[in-house]
Order: C-alpha cells, then structure tokens, then sequence
C-alpha cells in the first residue's frame, strides 16, 4: 500500500506564493503529499523544474496557460521538455471564459505545439479547459482538437482533463480518447459535482488542488495549498464508497498508467 497522496495539479511557484513557496512544499512532504507543478508560462515552468530538482516529491509539467499572451517560444519550451524531472506538458487547450472568442486561433497554434512536443517525447497533456459563461463550447474545441491527433499518441492514456466541470456526457467523450479526469476541492463543498464522481471510473479518477485557488473544506478562505490535497482524496473515497486507502492506491496506480513513473 501506497502511503503518499497525490496533487496531479499545483501552482507552487513564487508567481503564486512569493516567499512562501519553500513552506508549502514542506508542508506537502510532512503530510506526505507528492505533487506536480504545473507551468503556465516559460519562466513558471523554469521554476517548476528548478523546483522538481531539488525536492523529491516534486516532478514538473511545462507549458504556456491558454490566457497567457506572450509569444510561445517553441525553441525554449523544447529544451525543458526532455528534462528528467518532466513528466508532461502544459496546461494547455481552450478557455473562452477570459478571453474573447476571438482569440481561439492564437490558443489552437499554442495547443498544437503542446500536442507536438507530448507526441515527441510520449509524455501526456495536462489540459485546461474553461468554457464560456453559460456553455461548453471550450470542452467541444479541445475535443474536436484532441481526437485529430488521439491516433498519433503511443500509450493507451493520453491527457489528464483538470479541474472537470462538464457533463457526464462530456465526461465520456474525454474518457473515450485515453484520458484520465481529475477533481478539485470543489468537490467538498459543491454538490453538483457528486454525481460526476460516481460517474467516471475509479481507474480514471485523480486528484488535484489546483492550489493557490479553490481551498477545501475544512480550509475554505484560506489560501490553498497542496497538502490540502488529502481532504480532496478523502471525499472522491466517500463518494466512490471505498476507503481512503483505497482511493489513495487507485489514484497512484492511474498516475503511474498516466505517467510511467
């Protein structure tokens, strides 16, 4: 049995927390919490690996946020990406909540050269997917993106969907391509996301902070943190009907189908 938890998606950089960053990766190992961070920009994603090297239970996934409007280096992003401590790219994909729609063909070239370099080095995607106010129709883009190019990817699990908030319907179009779909501690205090749960397979669950945002119950109001993780693992286990135990092997195991670490 598997006694450390797991944040698949943490923003653990000083972009977030400042001067704080040494003390929330410690408070992580001492709740015995392994994470990823998470790049959303090009010296975000410098730091993530820096961060990787020299702490254990930390590994780096690199990339450019789709609301991020730098120009996206191609040539610098490819030399991160066979970094050891890598073990995917982004977040990428479609938000058309911060953006006017407008700006989809600036994201679509920025997700492309994600799915390029997870193509090259067999390493999955972490995407972000937001949609508009009172649609899907971000969910429906990265979809129709991602099943061009899902023939082209080697292992049978091809991307991780973060922060999920669409349909069960949604759910299993995504569940279709190889990917895995991960929770936040959203659902600990929203219940709209119960049925979610119980709907996608404990064998394509995994869990996530997304910290600094979203903060769990018993720590709403704070600001989040990846420790805070073992209360998002506690709840998909209350859900899913299976102890904590249970849930925490099951979620190690889909990382490591994810992965390969």
């Amino acid at each position: 049995m598997n006694s450390q938890y797991l944040d698949i998606h943490a923003h653990p950089t000083r972009e977030f927390y400042g001067d704080e960053v040494s003390g929330v990766l410690r408070r992580a190992q001492v709740a015995n919490v392994r994470l990823v961070t998470i790049g959303t920009s090009l010296s975000d994603s410098r730091e993530g690996i820096q961060l990787s090297e020299e702490n254990k239970h930390v590994f780096s996934i690199t990339g450019q946020h789709p609301t991020n409007t730098e120009i996206y280096d191609k040539k610098a992003f490819a030399e991160l990406a066979g970094h050891r401590r890598v073990v995917g790219f982004g977040e990428t994909g479609f938000d058309f909540f911060h953006r006017e729609r407008d700006d989809e063909s600036r994201q679509r070239e920025v997700f492309l050269e994600h799915i390029a370099l997870a193509l090259k080095h067999n390493k999955p995607l972490m995407l972000h997917v937001r949609p508009g106010k009172g649609s899907y129709d971000a969910y429906e883009a990265v979809y129709d993106v991602l099943s061009s190019h899902v023939d082209e990817f080697a292992g049978e699990h091809i991307a991780n969907v973060h922060f999920f908030a669409g349909t069960t319907e949604i759910a299993q179009k995504f569940l279709n391509l190889g990917c895995m779909i991960s929770f936040t501690g959203v659902i600990t205090f929203a219940d709209m996301y119960a049925d979610l749960v119980r709907y996608v397979p404990l064998d394509r669950i995994l869990s996530e902070t997304d910290s600094p945002f979203v903060a769990p119950v018993p720590h709403r109001g704070k600001k989040n943190e990846p420790s805070y993780v073992v209360e998002v693992v506690r709840y998909l286990a209350g859900i899913k009907g299976v102890t904590e135990q249970q849930m925490k092997d099951q979620i190690w195991a889909n990382a490591d189908r994810l992965f390969g670490w």
